[in-house]
């Protein structure tokens, strides 16, 4: 059973491929069924042009994420009610800027983890990304996640879900 909250930051976290998309839509839809508003917010759709067609370039991914970290904080001004970012989160570091944002403006956090059956495999996840992501790439995603008990004791109060 999750808690929720007034306002809540769902914070998607896992390897690219893993099935995170498929959680943060899963949960949308579960979310708008029972009458409340929320919204998805990805850096990935920063190399998305009018067309749909993603288009990375790496030496502009600090732009955006703070794009979408701007983003998120529109969202959290105009008191949505249910925000989902959906990045791959792989450490604290990363999720730390979404996590003052939902501190400061009364935000429950609760980190999201796609629970499909390949979630951590990494050669998997390789073969089903869409986004043309290398194996040593992920690999290192992989390398450097920080689970619960790494941060657990410097996040705080969340909760945990898993969607399969």
């Amino acid at each position: 059973m999750i808690t929720m909250y007034e306002k809540n930051l769902f914070i998607c976290r896992g390897l690219p491929s893993s099935g995170k998309t498929y959680a943060a839509n899963k949960l949308r839809k579960f979310l708008q069924v029972n009458n409340s508003d929320c919204f998805i917010f990805s850096t990935d759709d920063h190399w998305l042009d009018e067309n749909g067609v993603y288009n990375f370039q790496p030496q502009y991914l600090a732009k955006a994420h703070r794009w979408n970290r701007d983003r998120v904080a529109t969202a959290m001004e105009k008191h949505v009610r249910n925000i989902v970012v959906d990045n791959t989160n792989t450490t604290l570091k990363e999720m730390k800027a979404y996590i003052d944002l939902a501190r400061n403006n009364g935000y429950g956090v609760t980190l999201v983890y796609p629970n499909t059956s390949w979630a951590w495999n990494v050669q998997e996840c390789a073969k089903r990304n869409s986004h043309g992501v290398p194996l040593e790439t992920i690999q290192k995603m992989f390398d450097r996640f920080e689970g619960h008990a790494t941060i657990e004791g410097k996040l705080g109060e969340v909760n945990y879900l898993g969607i399969k």
